[in-house]
């Protein structure tokens, strides 16, 4: 009886098998990378509906006044907000809430990471019914001054460095340049927001949704958007209270 030898891969063989995982890992690292990057985007989303709820409960409270964008020295909006969800007004500690997955920039200072910024476009081109916030914040508008609260930005992403919780810095955006910021200072570029080309915006009737900031500026000439508007420095559309612009 013969003595039968174990059989071996050939090295033709193991080649095959390793190219054949190679190609299997191109095909699959992207389609993680792209999965991963679409978890952390739901949950900066989810941050935005949660701030989103804490803006509706202010709004009850002040007698469906918008938060106000704006305010003083050493004071932001969400410390209004924090009190709905946090119920604390510390300045150095960053909430789950107040930071997105994506926002990989430095701050400057010790203050906490806050990766948001409210919509002051509306508030500064309104001309009457303006109301002011608490002591020592701006003016807000009522609900019933927005036409299409569906179509207007309230809660926008504004990934910067000096943009830290419960500080004016940063406190508000009335256009994509803000949201940006300085790329030297470390900033987002507009060519490429965190979340795969956009960003994630919260809208005045409390819905989220992503889109690319070329999509929330209206169109230069149509309706009451004025033909040098429409830029990513001068928007119309989205950044308004305007219904027709």
């Amino acid at each position: 009886m013969k003595n039968r030898q174990a059989s071996a891969f050939t090295l033709i063989e193991l080649l095959v098998v390793i190219a054949i995982i190679a190609i299997l890992a191109a095909i699959l690292f992207p389609v993680f990378a792209t999965a991963r990057e679409k978890a952390r985007q739901t949950s900066c989303s989810n941050n935005m509906k949660q701030m989103m709820t804490a803006c509706a409960l202010y709004s009850q409270d002040f007698d469906e006044y918008y938060v106000p964008a704006y305010c003083s020295s050493n004071q932001g909006w969400d410390r209004i907000i924090n009190q709905y969800v946090a119920k604390s007004n510390s300045t150095t500690v960053t909430y789950g809430w107040e930071s997105c997955p994506d926002d990989q920039v430095t701050r400057t200072t010790n203050l906490g990471t806050r990766s948001y910024s409210l919509n002051s476009g509306p508030t500064f081109s309104a001309t009457s019914a303006l109301r002011s916030g608490p002591s020592g914040y701006g003016l807000s508008l009522m609900f019933s001054q927005v036409a299409a609260p569906a179509a207007t930005l309230y809660l926008v992403e504004r990934e910067q460095y000096n943009n830290t919780t419960a500080a004016q810095s940063c406190s508000n955006a009335s256009n994509p340049n803000d949201q940006a910021g300085a790329t030297s200072s470390g900033g987002p570029n507009l060519s490429a927001p965190v979340h795969s080309g956009g960003w994630n915006y919260g809208f005045c009737d409390g819905h989220v949704k992503w889109m690319q900031p070329q999509q929330t500026v209206g169109t230069p000439g149509v309706g009451t958007c004025a033909s040098g508007n429409g830029t990513f420095a001068n928007p119309c559309g989205m950044w308004t209270a305007d219904p027709n612009d």
